[in-house]
Order: C-alpha cells, then structure tokens, then sequence
C-alpha cells in the first residue's frame, strides 16, 4: 500500500489502546520490631517473621595416613596417568575421571597398597593396548618391546623375575629375547607393562 507524500508515519500506523491495569501500592513498613518482625501496612498489619539459619562454613580435608601410598608412588600413578593421555590422544580428566571411577578414590596420594597395584596394572594394560601396534621392520618392532618390557620391569622389585619364569612355563624358551613380537605383546598384557 502506498503512502501520500503529505502523510506522518504516525498517522500511517493505526493507534493501539493501552490496557488499564490497576497497580497495588507497594507495601509500606510502619514499624520494625527488635525481635526481627516487621508490621506492614497495607490494608491490613501483617506480622511477617523472618527466621534465617546460621550457617557455618565447614571444610574437610582427608589427609593420607600410614594405610596410603607415599609420594613417590602417587608421582608414578601421575605419570602413569599422563602416558595414557600421550598414547590415547584423551583429555587427561577423561582419563583420570574414567580410573577414578573405576577403583573409588579421589586423590592420587589416598590410594592404599593393593589398589595401587590394580590401578598400575590397569593403566600399564591401557598404554600397552594403545602402543603395542607394530610400524616398520618386524624385528624393530621386536627389539622396542624387548626395551618397553625391561624399563618398566626395573621399575618395579622382582616383576623381571615374575615375567622370566612365566615365559618359561608358557613358551618353553630361555630367554625374551627369542619371543615373536606376538609373544611380547602378550607379556605386556599379562603383566601390565
């Protein structure tokens, strides 16, 4: 629709009626009692009581005791932790969230001895799950698992020992050294490395 030249874009619009709403007045305080109830007039007094709790700020702090593991084995755990992320490419508090849930507990530091094993072993079985995938020459890859099993077997007391005996009773050979890459990838697993 066209407009005439001499036409105000307020005349063009039609007018709308505004509503008529009736507006309370706000409630006005006549008097504030010592005992923290207030008198309000309106067209009627009300008492109103106003009963606010008091809150107490309490904080707990769980700190480790003897039962838990020490420093050095909570770093390893760390470290475990943040391998798992480098391998897998997940955000370390999915990581972290994920074994948290899995063995209950909360920090690093509140882990008892046995559950640190179980919580070793498991992210040990997640890294070798990861990067155990063979790349390149066979016996390369061979010769990286052979260096994988031994550094993290001196880490812990005895495990190379443990891992020695079993291979002799599972694969009847003297040494890793004349294991498939198969057969390593296998001792990882077994053994959380």
């Amino acid at each position: 629709m066209l407009k005439a030249a001499d036409e105000t874009p307020q005349e063009a619009a039609p007018k709308r009626e505004r509503s008529k709403r009736t507006v309370r007045p706000a409630p006005q305080i006549v008097q504030q009692g010592g005992d923290g109830s207030l008198q309000v007039a309106n067209s009627t007094i009300q008492n109103i009581h106003f009963a606010v709790p008091e809150r107490k700020a309490v904080r707990v702090v769980v700190q480790p005791g003897p039962q838990h593991i020490d420093g050095a084995r909570a770093a390893e755990v760390r470290e475990l932790v943040g391998r798992v992320v480098s391998v897998t490419g997940e955000k370390h508090s999915f990581v972290w969230a994920t074994v948290k849930r899995k063995y209950r507990f909360v920090q690093y530091q509140l882990l008892t001895p046995d559950v640190y094993i179980e919580v070793c072993k498991y992210l040990r079985k997640w890294i070798a799950s990861r990067s155990a995938k063979p790349t390149g020459d066979n016996e390369e890859h061979r010769k990286r698992l052979l260096r994988r099993i031994y550094a993290e077997a001196r880490k812990t007391h005895g495990v190379i020992d443990r891992i020695r005996v079993r291979v002799a009773e599972r694969w009847d050979v003297r040494s890793l050294a004349d294991l498939t890459p198969d057969q390593l990838v296998d001792v990882i697993r077994e053994f959380g490395l």
